[in-house]
């Protein structure tokens, strides 16, 4: 019985040693603190009704947040997004470790009223033009007909004098007259932009 014992002796510190030998497991290091990586706003300056880009990033953070706008924001190494802001705003970026431990950031984005676009002066309307006033003859023989062709530009009333016509004369055409004397035919063009007028004189034989 005592070298039952003895031996059972031996094999609890056998194992006892054995154990005592195996490697324990290395501790493991603690996290570093939280840091933030950049923070920036792209442009910095934009005018009312303008966008601008905030890009952020952060590491050994387990939460971060933009204030006043978004809010929680996911805790990556680089990101970026949109913002609008209406007026001069400052933002803060703040990030947060399962410890408690904390650090921000701040930056501000300026905001300026949009420039006013000076107003559009309206152009003059432009002027009517006779481009050409031409009769088949310079003389003609009493009882004769002269044939009178004309052309304008840019005008909305035309009228002959003497008036020779029973109708509202179109922008260009021809008519035909036999004037029983010498006459001066006068063509007058007027529209917005103003007036234009010629003559063409007409010999009576």
């Amino acid at each position: 019985m005592r070298m039952v014992a003895l031996l059972a002796v031996l094999a609890l510190s056998g194992c006892s040693r054995r154990a005592g030998r195996e490697p324990r497991p290395p501790d493991r290091p603690p996290a570093g603190e939280p840091a933030i990586l950049h923070f920036y706003a792209y442009p910095a300056a934009i005018s009312k009704g303008e966008h601008a880009r905030i890009c952020y990033g952060v590491e050994n953070a387990s939460t971060a947040r933009i204030d006043p706008q978004p809010g929680g924001v996911p805790a990556y190494a680089n990101r970026c997004f949109e913002i609008g802001p209406q007026r001069t705003t400052e933002y803060v970026l703040s990030a947060e470790d399962s410890g408690g431990r904390r650090v921000w950031r701040s930056l501000k984005v300026i905001v300026t009223a949009p420039e006013a676009k000076p107003e559009a002066k309206a152009e003059a309307p432009p002027r009517p033009r006779i481009t050409s006033f031409t009769a088949s003859a310079q003389q003609i023989s009493r009882e004769e007909t002269v044939t009178l062709c004309y052309e304008t530009i840019d005008a909305t009333d035309v009228r002959i004098e003497p008036p020779v016509v029973d109708f509202r004369l179109p922008a260009r055409g021809c008519f035909g007259h036999a004037p029983e004397r010498n006459t001066t035919y006068r063509l007058t063009a007027t529209g917005p932009g103003g007036a234009d007028t010629r003559e063409v004189p007409i010999t009576v034989r």
